[in-house]
């Protein structure tokens, strides 16, 4: 973890604050959407993986950043909301949001109506 330092608060980033779990939240789903709806082209599978990661991981770090903005003007409520409050739900239907989106526009791709 990384800890940061200000002369009125102090915030320590852990190895819970990465985009792990959301990443393997959204690979895990992605195999779930991948058994019921087979995306056949092993060109669009690595796509899915190569866009999806960074997104998380991008996204992540925007929420961190806003957590950190959040304590130091001293909006600790909104903080807890968005740390592991019902805005970390919000976060997690993003996440899942962005990657069933990718995921059905490369399916959609290989399974077009004529």
């Amino acid at each position: 973890g990384n800890t940061f330092f200000s002369e009125k608060f102090t915030i320590t980033v852990g190895a819970g604050c990465s985009a792990i779990p959301q990443i393997f939240i959204s690979l895990f789903s992605s195999f779930i959407l991948f058994q019921c709806c087979r995306i056949k082209s092993p060109k669009y599978l690595l796509i899915l993986i190569i866009i999806t990661i960074p997104i998380i991981f991008l996204t992540n770090s925007i929420r961190i950043s806003i957590l950190a903005y959040l304590v130091s003007i001293d909006k600790t409520g909104m903080f807890e909301f968005w740390h592991s409050g019902g805005g970390s739900l919000i976060y997690s239907f993003i996440v899942m949001f962005f990657t069933s989106s990718i995921y059905y526009n490369l399916w959609s791709k290989e399974n077009t109506l004529n």
